[in-house]
Formats: C-alpha cells, structure tokens, sequence
C-alpha cells in the first residue's frame, strides 16, 4: 500500500490540495499534518493591509475545511 503525505502548513499546502485529491482518487491513501495555524498567522502580517490579511486568512481557514472534508 502507498501513502502520500503532506506536511506543512504554509500557502503552498493549496497547492497540494489539488494534487493530492488526485492521488486520493486512485485510491492511494493521503496524510495531511497541518499542525501550523495558517488564518492566524497571516492576521499577525503588519505588512499586508489590515482589509487584505481578513480576507486572506478567512478564505485559508475555509480551505483548510474544505481540505479536510475531502480527505476525512
């Protein structure tokens, strides 16, 4: 048996969202460990406008739902 794992949590973990529901559908088992929470990380960037870090973080929280609904 084949196991795919992801590890991380920065941005590029949207990335990998893709690819690995891919892999999940042939059947080949995916680990996600998101260990890291992103939303609140990016609302502690001052160098991205305050308006930009709400809407940054809101759409990276809801991702990593959706993430988990489709692997769990």
């Amino acid at each position: 048996m084949k196991i795919i794992t992801i590890v991380g949590a920065r941005l590029q973990f949207i990335k990998a969202v893709v690819v690995s529901r891919k892999i999940n559908k042939m059947g080949i088992p995916v680990i996600f460990d998101i260990h890291e929470n992103i939303a609140v990380q990016i609302l502690d960037k001052e160098y991205i406008p305050s308006l930009l870090r709400e809407i940054a973080s809101f759409f990276t929280q809801e991702l990593k739902h959706i993430s988990l609904n489709i692997f769990t």
